[in-house]
């Protein structure tokens, strides 16, 4: 028989987040405009940009790992995902005072790689209607 090491039992897998933490993520979302919708998933949220070509959504959603939980985006322009390197983890010890911080980083990551896309940097300069000398709108 072999002997057991003594950290054998530290080698468990680690707890998931608690349901309190994803509700706070869920929420900190909702107060910086995003939409949650239930009928996706745990905590798929969505967000409406203007841009140069009309509304485009983004949307997050919150994924298990087993070191916690991802929270990550997509949105579509130029046909990539501009958020495809925008992510939060939350450890699986994280607690409801961990999510303001990290969701807040997460949503200002997002909105600045969203508005460096073509069709909203596009939008934000010129706005609904095209005001560059000589075109008509």
């Amino acid at each position: 028989m072999y002997p057991t090491h003594p950290s054998a039992a530290t080698c468990a897998a680690p707890p998931e987040p608690t349901q309190e933490v994803q509700d706070a993520i869920e929420a900190r979302l909702s107060e910086h405009g995003w939409r949650i919708d239930q009928e996706w998933g745990p905590c798929i949220a969505y967000k409406d940009y203007a841009t140069a070509v009309g509304d485009r959504e983004a949307f997050v959603k919150l994924t298990r790992r087993s070191d916690g939980m991802a929270l990550r985006g997509c949105y579509l322009s130029e046909g990539r995902n501009v958020l495809a390197t925008i992510w939060a983890l939350f450890n699986a010890d994280a607690s409801v005072s961990d999510v303001p911080h990290i969701v807040d980083q997460f949503v200002v990551e997002a909105d600045k790689e969203v508005d460096d896309s073509y069709a909203r940097r596009l939008f934000l300069r010129y706005g609904e209607t095209d005001r560059r000398p000589g075109v008509t709108p």
